[in-house]
């Protein structure tokens, strides 16, 4: 199978979020953001390694998100623009290159597996893929500075695109040689400029970008949305008593149930789940 790494970039800011720490390392359902990214990718049984690009002013933030996940590596520090960042990424691959790269935005903590199975299968046909969804809204082209309407524009065809981009590792370490100094903010955007191929595989409305305090909150609103299920044991033999104590009930019975506190299996049971 060929190697894959995974190259998370979260050297950034987040000025859109506000504040004084970066976007990536708030919590969210009381992990940091970027933890569950990192999580997610380390996770996929595809993917071999996880390096993060960071700033280095934000290395005990990253120590904490990345702690506990063993294939995330250590990380490589950042440049001044997203793209900087992402060529240095990539040059820290070069000594032991892997076969394929995914390329992914720190901020999109949800990305679903079927996401990432997409682009890298594209792999095979492709020397790039990237996940898109199709413009479903109708859109308008403003002017008069964005007050007033300056007609409609043909959507057809258009696309949103996505993180985790997927490229044959020398391919874009190529590109981003070959482009260094500029400011593209999209990986692909280098592969459609050298006029190589890039393969559209299927989005997802789950593997949203956390950019602003609304995106948070709709984030920790998804988060609160999850359902858990745990499991409780607890058991008391029947003893000398006139009744039986169940979350918290008293029920009359010839006999009780022996321990050394009130013996209630329920109460007992459900706290051993929680």
């Amino acid at each position: 199978m060929p190697s894959t790494w995974a190259l998370v970039v979260a050297a950034g800011r987040g000025s859109r979020m506000g504040g004084e720490t970066p976007k990536q390392y708030r919590h969210l359902g009381g992990r940091p953001l970027l933890a569950r990214t990192l999580a997610r990718l380390a996770a996929h049984p595809q993917i071999d390694r996880v390096l993060c690009v960071i700033n280095p002013d934000d290395r005990d933030l990253y120590d904490a998100a990345a702690a506990g996940l063993e294939t995330v590596t250590e990380p490589v520090p950042g440049g001044a623009s997203r793209q900087e960042s992402v060529r240095l990424g990539l040059e820290a691959l070069a000594g032991d290159p892997p076969d394929r790269v995914l390329i992914h935005d720190g901020a999109r903590p949800f990305v679903p597996d079927s996401v990432i199975d997409g682009v890298l299968a594209a792999l095979d046909e492709a020397a790039a893929a990237l996940p898109v969804l199709a413009v479903s809204d109708t859109l308008k082209r403003g002017r008069d500075a964005g007050t007033t309407s300056g007609g409609t524009v043909d959507r057809s065809g258009l696309f949103r695109a996505q993180t985790p981009q997927a490229f044959h590792y020398t391919t874009i370490l190529d590109l981003h040689r070959r482009y260094a100094g500029g400011n593209d903010t999209d990986d692909a955007a280098l592969a459609e400029a050298a006029g190589v191929p890039v393969r559209l595989t299927a989005g997802s409305e789950e593997n949203v970008k956390v950019t602003t305090p609304e995106d948070m909150e709709r984030a920790h609103r998804r988060l609160a949305g999850e359902s858990r299920t745990g499991h409780g044991l607890d058991v008391h033999r029947f003893g000398p008593g006139t009744s039986v104590r169940l979350c918290g009930v008293e029920i009359p019975h010839d006999q009780g149930l022996a321990g050394h506190s009130d013996a209630d299996v329920g109460l007992h049971a459900l706290t051993d789940a929680l």
